[in-house]
């Protein structure tokens, strides 16, 4: 049976995600037929992690984590890749060699692919390591039916059967949000029994799993952190197994008030107006960059920093042991306020600087408590502990059975990926974040469509 492919691509990213349908591509393409262990699998979930955000729309950020099917020639006319990248070739029994000195240009039909991680079925398997009905998970990239051509293009993030009772979607939790959460709990905040954990995105993508793996880590935590909604604060203490929950939107003004010692806190910045002379536009021809600046928004708030660190010290009377930071800016700067001594400071992102285009990022005020206290900052990237991925993978696996991860499950959305506009706002999701936890794509598929005649 032959199967066509649809696939999203991205070869040129836009100055704002406000910009993307004009920059994404889709291709069909039919897939080869299998040879020896060749495998194609059908993609039903993808998750939309924030990690896509600087590939969706950020230059400046192009170098953080690039995703493996994204290869840019460095000459390219109108957004078409010229190269390919080279990769190991598969040993005899499927798998990869590492230390195999030969290299074989990587299948173009998933070459250019927007890289997302997802959870699949196997389809068509020349390969006895992957049987035909089994449910796996790995990076598919964005597209209908992922072909691996004798495994080579399955990473070490692959799990090759995922069969069980919990819905698949669930499974997504292994994702780069999942694994990020895992690893700033597990190697770096070095949990003690009974300590405080203060988590500054509390009901984002890595911050919903933070809560809930500290707690299945050590049960005797107590677990906080900050919302923009109440009803995000709802969910994060009925669902996500918080503690309390710091709704920050209720100590924030209009500009037009009088504040003491207030800083500006817009969480989500306006599109740019493409009209505006500030505005240069992006051609396939030339990088795009970040090189147009926002008016005054007349609709900014202030965050009162004052109330806010009052609101913490009624919740953490004892003081905070361990801040998981996805946020930085006021939020990490407060927090900091109030740590304890040898306390861990993680941090995971900076989604307060990276959601605003001409934001000036500014050094925390408190980082002296960093001395006063004996405490210690660190960030990492995903990649830095890609080695215990495997080991990770079973872990999460483990807490997902038992039902100690809550797989929100409201956060999904359903995608044809042969519609643009759907994949768009689908995208733009992503910007918003309007919703509790991990954005979750189902690809919904036509059997007329997708299988070549």
């Amino acid at each position: 049976m032959s199967y066509q492919s649809t696939q999203i691509l991205l070869p040129v990213r836009p100055a704002h995600h406000s910009l993307l349908s004009n920059f994404i591509q889709q291709r069909n393409i039919a897939l080869p037929p299998l040879e020896k262990f060749d495998v194609v699998i059908k993609v039903k979930y993808v998750s939309l992690d924030p990690s896509l955000k600087p590939f969706l729309c950020e230059t400046n950020h192009a170098h953080y984590c690039p995703p493996p099917f994204m290869c840019f020639s460095k000459e390219c006319t109108h957004g078409e890749v010229v190269c390919l990248e080279a990769h190991k070739i598969p040993t005899k029994d499927g798998t990869i060699d590492d230390k195999s000195g030969s290299e074989k240009e990587i299948s173009h039909v998933n070459l250019n692919v927007l890289s997302c991680h997802g959870v699949g079925e196997v389809v068509e398997s020349k390969n006895r390591y992957y049987t035909i009905g089994a449910n796996v998970f790995g990076n598919f990239g964005l597209q209908s039916y992922f072909f691996a051509s004798g495994g080579k293009d399955l990473d070490g993030n692959f799990l090759r059967d995922i069969t069980l009772d919990t819905p698949l979607s669930a499974f997504l939790t292994l994702s780069k949000a999942g694994l990020c959460a895992y690893f700033a709990v597990t190697e770096l905040a070095d949990l003690k029994r009974e300590e405080t954990v203060f988590i500054t995105g509390g009901s984002g993508s890595v911050g919903s799993f933070v809560s809930q793996i500290c707690k299945a880590r050590e049960s005797s935590v107590k677990v906080y952190g900050f919302a923009s909604t109440d009803e995000k604060c709802r969910l994060m203490k009925e669902k996500l197994q918080y503690d309390g929950v710091i709704n920050y939107c209720n100590y924030c003004k209009d500009s037009s008030s009088e504040v003491v010692d207030s800083e500006v806190y817009t969480p989500i910045s306006p599109p740019p107006d493409i009209f505006s002379s500030e505005f240069s536009p992006v051609t396939p021809l030339t990088p795009p960059r970040m090189n147009f600046s926002f008016k005054k928004d007349p609709h900014q708030r202030h965050l009162n920093k004052v109330e806010v660190h009052k609101a913490i010290k009624e919740m953490c009377p004892n003081g905070i042991d361990v801040v998981i930071d996805t946020v930085g800016g006021p939020m990490l700067d407060i927090c900091l306020g109030h740590i304890n001594m040898n306390a861990r400071i993680v941090l995971c992102g900076a989604i307060s600087y990276l959601a605003k285009t001409g934001y000036t990022f500014k050094p925390p005020k408190n980082y002296t408590n960093l001395i006063l206290k004996c405490a210690r900052m660190e960030g990492f990237v995903l990649e830095k502990f890609s080695g215990k991925f495997k080991k990770a993978n079973q872990q999460l696996v483990k807490w997902i059975q038992e039902g100690k991860l809550e797989n929100m499950e409201d956060n999904l959305l359903e995608v044809h990926l042969d519609d643009k506009e759907e994949v768009v706002r689908a995208f733009e999701q992503l910007f918003i974040g309007n919703w509790v936890g991990k954005l979750v794509l189902r690809v919904l598929h036509n059997p007329v469509c997708n299988i070549a005649q």
